[in-house]
């Protein structure tokens, strides 16, 4: 059994997945949702039954906390000085590390007048010294309506992050940035010339969905949406490889001061500080999603 209040966060959250990824302008995701919380809350207490077909057992002051109940073996172990093992392509484990993550069907659309693919490639993705948030840049300005863009698959070495003031486009109602697969499209800022801050940055967006790819080795934030309204993030990963470290990037999922959001299937490994971090953010859902060995 919930209390109401947690059945106004579950209804609010329900109806803002369903609309993030269909464009629906803020307005209208706030009706609904008003909607929704007014018909949920005619009875004070719900049976609520969580994603996976089971009941969700909620803490208790006397008993074991849901966090211990939930305890997650690290892939590959440690070794015999404590270290572990795990992380992205070493041999122990690498399969195991994604959590299962990477076998969501992904479906890649067609391009249309709708749909852009990006086409960099190459040791250092897009010729010349703009990269490919210049090539971002270029596809989207003459776009409106719901725009989705496709990352390329493969493992890519950045010179350049992919950041977008979304108030540049009043145009583009919704926007979705989505890649081969968690595992199949990776961008990779370990090898760049110059350090480059923010791997993926989207701001004063409404109606954004971030999808299907990877962060590895972000000079400071993998993922960050900041002043944003209907943000759904899922099958992301945020990788810093090797043992922690204090020099490693900051977060790798944040989405701040922003409202109604939500982050599933998703993992954040060996950043210096926050793997996921929510703060300043209203109605936020986050689930199945892992965060190992940060700060």
């Amino acid at each position: 059994m919930q209390t109401k209040a947690f059945v106004r966060s579950l209804l609010a959250a329900s109806i803002v997945a369903a609309l993030a990824a269909c464009g629906d302008q803020p307005e209208e995701v706030s009706e609904l949702v008003e909607q929704q919380i007014e018909t949920g809350t005619e009875t004070e207490q719900v049976d609520y039954t969580g994603s996976t077909g089971t009941d969700p057992i909620p803490p208790m002051a006397d008993g074991p906390s849901t966090t211990e109940m939930l305890t997650i073996e690290v892939p590959g172990g440690k070794d015999t000085d404590g270290k572990y093992l795990a992380w992205p392509w070493n041999d122990e484990g690498s399969d195991q590390f994604w959590y299962g993550l990477d076998e969501a069907t992904v479906t890649v659309p067609s391009a249309s007048d709708s749909v852009i693919h990006l086409t960099f490639a190459g040791e250092y993705a897009v010729d010349g010294e703009a990269g490919p948030g210049a090539e971002l840049i270029d596809m989207i300005a003459s776009k409106s309506g719901d725009i989705t863009v496709v990352l390329p698959e493969g493992t890519f070495h950045m010179n350049s992050s992919l950041r977008v003031d979304m108030s540049l486009y009043p145009d583009i109602t919704s926007l979705t940035l989505m890649g081969y697969g968690i595992d199949k499209t990776i961008l990779s800022f370990t090898e760049t010339e110059e350090t480059v801050s923010d791997s993926v940055h989207f701001s004063s967006a409404n109606g954004l969905e971030l999808a299907h790819f990877t962060v590895v080795d972000s000079g400071k934030n993998a993922f960050l949406v900041d002043e944003s309204d209907g943000v759904y993030m899922h099958h992301l990963g945020a990788i810093w490889p090797g043992d922690p470290d204090k020099g490693n990037g900051a977060y790798g999922l944040y989405p701040v001061e922003s409202t109604n959001v939500i982050v599933e299937d998703s993992f954040a490994f060996g950043s210096a500080d926050a793997g996921i971090y929510v703060g300043q953010t209203n109605n936020i859902v986050v689930r199945r999603t892992f965060a190992i060995q940060n700060v």
